[in-house]
């Protein structure tokens, strides 16, 4: 019995990611810069007037579901990419984000690697910024507006 008491047991064990976290990354990449751009499109329209299937959307439908969809577009590509400065793999990880978002700590880095880090890594932070302030917007000057 003692013997039984005084036997610990110590197991490590590894994780590794399935392999279809690693993939889909720059399709959601490219999914947040185009939504982006949809929104900058409509905000700049003179007259909103959303029809799908000839079924008329009410304007505050059209802003909420395509901020929806931008909001799930960037969940998943911060799901599916490498977060700066993350060794835990936390979700929220605001400060390796920022790191990301500002280019931190590429001083030494060479001008192509820059560029990549930037249209790859920053940029689709600061078009869902951006992206996610025009459908507030949006929906603020519908609402004002009727």
């Amino acid at each position: 019995m003692t013997e039984l008491q005084d036997a610990k047991l110590s197991a490590r064990g590894t994780v590794t990611d399935p392999k279809d976290f690693s993939e889909g990354g720059g399709d959601h990449r490219k999914s947040v810069l185009a939504s982006t751009a949809l929104i900058i499109v409509l905000l700049n329209a003179t007259t909103l007037d959303p029809t799908v299937f000839g079924v008329h959307v009410p304007v505050p439908a059209l802003w909420l579901f395509l901020g929806l969809a931008h909001i799930y577009f960037f969940a998943m590509w911060r799901l599916m990419t490498v977060v700066e400065a993350d060794s835990e793999k936390r979700f929220w990880n605001l400060r390796g984000r920022w790191k990301q978002a500002t280019i931190g700590g590429t001083s030494g880095f060479p001008g192509k690697t820059k560029a990549q880090l930037i249209f790859i890594r920053a940029l689709p932070i600061w078009a869902f910024v951006v992206g996610f302030g025009g459908v507030v917007y949006g929906l603020c000057t519908h609402w004002r507006s009727v």
